[in-house]
């Protein structure tokens, strides 16, 4: 019987597999708020708030996933998209897409869909949104552009936040907390045999 109960720990810590998170890298906590415009009389505000973390991606690269809210305000229309573990857009070097019934904004960011895992590790920049479609040509007119698709309408300017987000403090390994369970239990039986 003793020797049952020391050997059931050993086989569990054997079969023990340890666990891997699938994000890798830093989180960043951007902020942002600019207007851009194409010259016409009217311009468009937007401020942001995202959250960019890393998914490993084959050995040496990681993959830039987007989380947030950025909210859109001016003659272009007046919207908020939300979106979560949003890829990189791969065209144009990268960018995220932001919809509503009437234009496509696009904002450029620094990362590709794929990047070399040490550049995760620098801090990401925000480019100034800009008109890529537009379906009603009075709000095109005072936007500065015409109806139409691929447009790559606007100027302006964006202040932006960018802050690292620390780490949380990780659990123990799931083989670490076998070992204590598999030795308190072994302990327990041990001290129950000899009474």
């Amino acid at each position: 019987m003793k020797r049952a109960t020391l050997v059931v720990p050993v086989l569990l810590m054997l079969c023990a597999v340890a666990a891997k998170a699938d994000q890798v890298g830093p989180t960043w906590d951007i902020t942002g708020a600019g207007i851009f415009s194409a010259g016409g009389p009217g311009s468009e505000a937007f401020a942001l708030h995202w959250t960019l973390t890393f998914q490993s991606f084959g050995p040496d690269n990681v993959m830039p996933i987007w989380s947030g809210t950025t909210i859109f305000t001016g003659v272009v229309g007046t919207f908020t998209d939300i979106f979560s573990n949003a890829p990189t857009a791969p065209a144009d070097g990268g960018y995220l897409g932001f919809f509503n019934p009437v234009v496509e904004i696009d904002i450029n960011v620094s990362d590709y869909t794929v990047i070399p895992a040490a550049q995760a590790d620098a801090p990401p920049t925000v480019g100034v949104p800009y008109l890529y479609s537009c379906d009603v040509s009075s709000i095109c007119a005072a936007y500065g552009t015409h109806v139409g698709i691929g447009l790559f309408a606007g100027f302006g300017t964006i202040t932006e936040t960018v802050k690292e987000i620390p780490a949380a403090t990780p659990e123990p390994g799931s083989l670490l907390l076998l070992i204590a369970s598999a030795t308190v239990i072994g302990l327990k039986f041990l001290t129950a045999s000899k009474l």
